[in-house]
């Protein structure tokens, strides 16, 4: 009985984080929404019966995080425009009935999709222009986007625990980054491009194998930087 409890737990739990995961690639791989700043979210019952937009229009849009929250089954859109947000709140990944999100793009400031099961960068985040903080750490990028360079503001870049091969020359053009977190990737040799960088202050390269050469070329690159190896 005891070992039934324990398998049923598991599950529960692992259907849990599947649908989180499904949740938020699908939210930013697949935009439907024409508002600027708007993306879609859906989870895994609403993957195998869609919704008709008749049957949308008919659904309540919630304008207040906190009214959701209080029913988080009946929450099929939620618009949080001019809400003036900061950073975006993980709380969200909760209402699993969600279809509609619409975000402003003007404020957001932080943004974190770790272990989100993420595998090709989602383009539609670079229209945050003020973000300063990014967290993609955790998931299955394989690639960076050049388009990484459309987000200027950025201090902080988390992109440890991928499989990351390469970096984009673009990646230089980050003029206010202070921190990268490469940790547990494949990465070789950065582009010459971080030289440019003169702000970063950090850079943790853990877990990713480089030759004793490699990292004093890096070192060169970088010499006003802390290097992590």
């Amino acid at each position: 009985m005891k070992d039934n409890n324990e398998e049923k737990l598991f599950g529960e739990a692992k259907g849990l984080l599947f649908r989180w995961g499904f949740l938020l690639l699908y939210g930013f791989l697949f935009p439907i929404i024409l508002q600027a700043g708007c993306t879609r979210t859906a989870h895994t019952e609403y993957i195998r019966k869609p919704f008709s937009k008749k049957n949308l229009d008919n659904k309540k849009t919630f304008t207040s995080l906190g009214k959701a929250l209080e029913k988080p089954e009946t929450v099929y859109s939620l618009s949080l425009r001019g809400e003036g947000m900061s950073a975006f709140p993980r709380s969200i990944l909760t209402l699993k009935n969600l279809h509609t999100l619409v975000l402003n793009a003007n404020y957001l400031k932080e943004l974190s999709l770790s272990y989100s099961s993420i595998k090709e960068f989602p383009k539609k985040i670079t229209q945050f222009h003020n973000l300063t903080y990014l967290d993609l750490s955790g998931n299955q990028l394989k690639t960076l986007s050049p388009e990484i360079s459309k987000l200027q503001n950025l201090e902080y870049l988390g992109l440890s625990y991928n499989s990351l091969e390469h970096l984009p020359d673009e990646i230089g053009t980050l003029s206010r980054l202070e921190q990268l977190d490469l940790m547990n990737n494949k990465v070789k040799l950065p582009p010459s491009e971080f030289k440019v960088l003169k702000n970063l202050k950090k850079l943790n390269l853990f877990y990713n194998k480089f030759q004793e050469h490699e990292k004093e070329k890096i070192k060169k690159l970088l010499p006003n930087t802390e290097v992590k190896f």
